[in-house]
Order: C-alpha cells, then sequence, then structure tokens
C-alpha cells in the first residue's frame, strides 16, 4: 500500500505539469471572471493553524490543526471543494530524524460552504472537472461524479482539458477521447498518445504522438497540420512551429500549408521564428556562442550579438515583446518586438514586459543600487511612487492590471505594494506570504491575503481590511 501510494503521489506530481501546461495555454482566455468572484475563497494560514475565509470575510472553515487545500476547477478556476490534510507519522528514520517510512496519509473533503462530504480517510482528492472529482480511495484511482456518485476506474489514465472538454488518454496505448460535461464522447483519436495542447494566434493546437512516439500537431478541428515524423514538436508562434526532426536539427514548419521555411545545422539553435525575426545561437570550435538576429523581411538581413534573449509579451506567452541585448562593453539594449531599438542603457539588466510596457531590472538594485524602471512602449518613463528593488506583474491563471513592487524599508525588511498598470500606487506597505500557505497567488485581483503593521488578514484591492486579526493573537507570529 506505502509503496502504490508513493507511485501515486508520483504520478500526480507529472500529472500536474502536464495540467499545467494545458491550463496555461487551452485555457488562456479563461480569467478570474469566469465564474461569480463573490463565492471566491480563501485560505488563511499561520502558526501552523489553517482557516478558509469566504469573500465577505467569514470563516467557512475555522483556523484548526489541519492543512488546507482548495481544489478549483480545471476549466474555470472556480474553487469547488476544501481538502484538509493530516499525516500520522510512523516509525522514525533514526538515520535522518524525519518520520516518513510509516507516515499514513489522510485526507478529509468539504463543499466550497466548509459542509463536510468526506470524513478524513486514507487517500486523496485532486482534480476538479465540472461535477467529477478525481480521487484515489479504496486503492483505486477514480473520477467520482459527484451528483450521482457514478464512480469510473482511472488506471494509468491521464486527464486533461479543452475548451469545456475532458481529454483522456492512456498513458502506455494510443488513443486520445474528448468528453463533454455529462461525459458523453465528442471525439475520439484511436491513434495518437495525447501529449499537451499549445494555444497561440487565438487557435489552440494538440501536441500528439504517433505510435513510435513520433510528434505531431494537430489544429482546434484535429485535423492533422504537422505530421508525425518530429522528435519533439515546441512553440506555436502565430503561423508557425518549432520542431527537431530526426537528425537533432532544429526546423520550422508552416502551419497554414504544412511546409519546411527554415532548417538548422546540428551547431545552430533556433530560440524564436516568428515570420519576421529569426533567433539563433551558434557554438563555434572553442565553445563561444555568438546570437544572431535574422530580419526575414529584409533580404534576410542579419544582425549578430554577444548575447540575445527573447523578452516574452507575458510570462506564458510565445510572441515577443521585445529583445534583450547584453553589450560587450557591460551595457543593455533593448529591441522592441520588431527589432528595432528601445532603449540604450548603460549597466546590465533584466527585462520584462506586457503589452503595455516594459519593466527594467538593473543587476545589484537588491542593494538599492538602482531602482528599479518601468517605461511604456512609446519610451516614456514612468514616475513611480517609490525606489522599488523589482517590479513584476501579477496573475491569477492569466495577467491582472496590477503590479507587485517590493522594496526595503529603513528597518531592513521587505515589504510590498500594489500599483495599477500606470504605476500609480493603489495598496501599500505589505508582508506578504505569511498568512496562505497553499494559495501560491496570494492575490487575485479582487483580494488580497497580506499582513500590514500588526495586523493581517484579507483586504480588497484599495487596502480596505475586509477581514482583519491582531498579528499577535498567535504566540508563533513572527515579525
Amino acid at each position: 500500500m506505502k509503496k502504490k501510494f508513493r507511485y501515486l503521489l508520483f504520478s500526480l506530481s507529472l500529472l500536474t505539469i502536464a495540467l499545467v501546461l494545458c491550463s496555461c495555454s487551452a485555457e488562456e482566455k479563461q480569467t478570474a471572471t469566469a465564474y461569480d468572484i463573490k463565492d471566491n475563497i480563501y485560505v488563511l494560514a499561520r502558526n501552523n493553524q489553517w482557516g478558509v475565509l469566504n469573500s465577505k470575510g467569514e470563516f467557512v472553515i475555522a483556523p484548526q490543526e489541519y492543512s488546507l487545500n482548495i481544489l478549483r476547477d480545471s476549466i474555470t478556476h472556480a474553487p469547488k471543494y476544501i481538502q484538509a490534510s493530516k499525516i500520522i507519522p510512523g516509525e522514525k528514520d533514526e538515520e535522518y530524524g524525519v518520520y516518513w517510512e510509516d507516515n499514513q496519509y489522510l485526507n478529509a473533503l468539504y463543499d466550497a460552504e466548509g459542509n463536510l462530504i468526506y470524513d478524513f480517510a486514507e487517500g486523496y482528492f485532486s482534480d476538479v472537472y465540472g461535477d467529477y472529482l478525481r480521487m484515489y480511495r479504496d486503492e483505486k484511482e477514480q473520477l467520482v461524479n459527484m451528483k450521482t456518485g457514478e464512480a469510473r476506474d482511472l488506471e494509468n489514465t491521464n486527464i486533461s482539458t479543452y475548451n469545456g472538454l475532458l481529454v483522456m488518454s492512456d498513458y502506455e496505448k494510443p488513443g486520445i477521447r474528448f468528453y463533454d460535461e455529462n461525459m458523453a464522447l465528442v471525439k475520439e483519436l484511436p491513434d495518437y498518445h495525447f501529449n499537451y495542447t499549445t494555444k497561440d494566434n487565438g487557435k489552440t493546437y494538440f501536441i500528439v504522438q504517433d505510435a513510435e512516439r513520433q510528434a505531431g500537431l494537430l489544429d482546434e478541428n484535429f485535423n492533422l497540420v504537422v505530421p508525425c515524423e518530429y522528435r519533439w514538436i515546441n512553440d506555436v508562434n502565430g503561423n508557425f512551429v518549432r520542431a527537431e526532426d530526426q537528425s537533432q536539427c532544429d526546423v520550422v514548419i508552416d502551419i497554414t500549408t504544412g511546409e519546411t521555411v527554415m532548417a538548422l545545422d546540428p551547431s545552430e539553435n533556433l530560440y524564436y521564428y516568428d515570420g519576421n525575426l529569426a533567433l539563433i545561437a551558434t557554438n563555434d570550435k572553442y565553445g563561444k556562442r555568438a546570437y544572431d538576429m535574422i530580419h526575414l523581411k529584409e533580404d534576410n538581413r542579419i544582425d549578430s550579438y554577444p548575447y540575445l534573449s527573447v523578452i516574452n509579451k507575458n510570462t506564458w506567452g510565445q510572441g515577443a515583446g521585445g529583445f534583450l541585448i547584453k553589450n560587450e562593453d557591460g551595457t543593455t539594449t533593448i529591441l522592441d518586438k520588431e527589432g528595432k531599438v528601445f532603449l540604450e542603457l548603460d549597466e546590465e539588466c533584466w527585462a520584462s514586459c506586457n503589452e503595455n510596457y516594459f519593466i527594467i531590472d538593473y543587476y545589484g538594485n537588491i542593494d538599492g543600487t538602482r531602482p528599479t524602471e518601468m517605461y511604456k512602449l512609446d519610451g516614456t518613463k514612468l514616475d513611480l511612487p517609490k525606489e522599488y528593488a523589482s517590479i513584476s506583474s501579477m496573475y491569477h491563471y492569466e495577467p491582472l492590471p496590477y503590479l507587485e513592487a517590493r522594496y526595503e524599508d529603513r528597518s531592513g525588511n521587505w515589504k510590498t505594494d500594489i500599483l495599477d498598470e500606470n504605476g500609480n500606487l493603489l495598496v501599500e506597505n505589505l508582508q506578504i506570504y505569511t498568512v496562505n500557505d497553499f494559495e501560491s497567488d496570494y492575490c487575485d485581483g479582487y483580494r488580497i491575503l497580506a499582513r500590514r503593521g500588526f495586523s493581517q488578514g484579507m483586504m480588497d484591492m484599495a487596502g480596505n481590511w475586509i477581514y482583519k486579526e491582531s498579528a499577535f493573537d498567535s504566540f508563533g507570529n513572527e515579525f
């Protein structure tokens, strides 16, 4: 039982990675407003106590000793269930001083209002697909309809989602099946292994493998637009997809025609291609790497640089918002997405961007030597309310119109402000990551879990407390 449980945990971790790839692409358009935001719930965790707040700041599960985790619908991201977990320690491993060999893992399940559905028992609950919940119980992995109780065994079954459909496939055998919310079969592709989905240019594509595990590409109408003859297929960017052929060389295929539009030799690595620009890195016989930017629509004009990287237009996007050049004299040049010079900077830096601005983080700014800067796409530098060590875009399944800005106060403590996209201050002086151990996104664009001063809890996007408690209520809280 213990070995099987560990195996299932490992399998679950692999599944989670696959689902992240799928949810970050096929569901790219889903937002926090895809469900009724007033029904969102939040894990409040502090001093080994876990509770769940609703959007009104009321506890649906009062703080208690068992860790809590929100299970969200994989399609809409709406909170559906709350899992409570506890470990009953087994025999202590004297060599490492920990308990793990005979640990018993028990889990209970609540609905989003805090009503108990399953009491603590061995097993776990994982992914939610509409009315269906994936769980491991009675030494079997099952997909259970929570309304009817109907259960389906899931041994060796991979599940993901696509545009409101459930996608099921076997880990070992070919065959991909698409089901609607009632588990009615919509489409079956018996000859392919499912790999993952990706989305760009408003279209969704399926990366699949044939019986010999060669990769190909299906469009959203299940047409094979790239044949299964590649070692791997990578980013879809506009009408082009990058792949590696059987000789381990990078190639680019035009999805609309199926033609190979660029083929490289083994010494070259293709980092980016959009039909206008191609970014290639080449190693010489001494191992020194050079970067070439090919302007495809300017008679293949080539600009060479000692270092060149893509600044993605958002965290999950494959398109470029710009390009960063590290010059040999220690300066940095930022190019726009057309490959034209946007900024010349006299120091080395990192850069990020979205549709509205570039964020420049200088090397060494963690020591306060150079504050982070923001520039609009027309080159205008934004006036920021403080000198920040770092600024990053905020996400909750897709980009939010907010920025997280970190700085060090005069006492040496790190604090966070939340800004709007124009750099205006909305909420300041937050100590985050202190009251929410399990929800990596402490802000969903509507409410924030944070500590400020001697209070902690949940506030709105204007910094007003919705739920507040004293940070001294628990002896173990530290500052």
